[in-house]
Parts: structure tokens; sequence; C-alpha cells
């Protein structure tokens, strides 16, 4: 869980990685093998969701909001 401004910073340049690397995968394997790109995109996207939610989790705890909602889940 984030608990610090640093740590926030961390998992934005983290997902950013994770951005770039999807962004890779769709211009190198997409084109050549679509069913391939889907299977190696499955990992990072799942890691990008729970990073969205720790992110999310982070912003109600500097609200001071005790219901989270992880992100996509309502």
């Amino acid at each position: 869980m984030i608990s610090t401004q640093a740590e926030f910073q961390q998992t934005l340049d983290q997902m950013q990685r994770i951005y770039d690397a999807l962004q890779d995968l769709r211009r190198t394997v997409l084109p050549l093998n679509p069913r391939n790109f889907a299977i190696l995109s499955e990992g990072p996207l799942d890691q990008i969701r729970r990073l969205q939610e720790e992110l999310e989790e982070y912003r109600c705890s500097l609200l001071g909001d005790s219901t989270t909602a992880p992100v996509g889940r309502h």
C-alpha cells in the first residue's frame, strides 16, 4: 500500500514503464500476431489494475474516505 508521496511517485513511474512496455508490444507484436499480443499483454494490464487500486486507496486515505471503491468496480 502507498503511504508516502515518494511511494506515490514511484507507483506513477512504474505505471509509465508498464504503459511504455505495452506500447512496444503493440507496435512490434500486434501487427504480426494479435493472439500473442493479447496473451503477452494480460500480465501488464493486471499489474496496471493493481497499481490503480493502490493509487485509489492512497487518494482515499488522503481524503479520510474510509469507503474505498477499487477503480472500475463500483
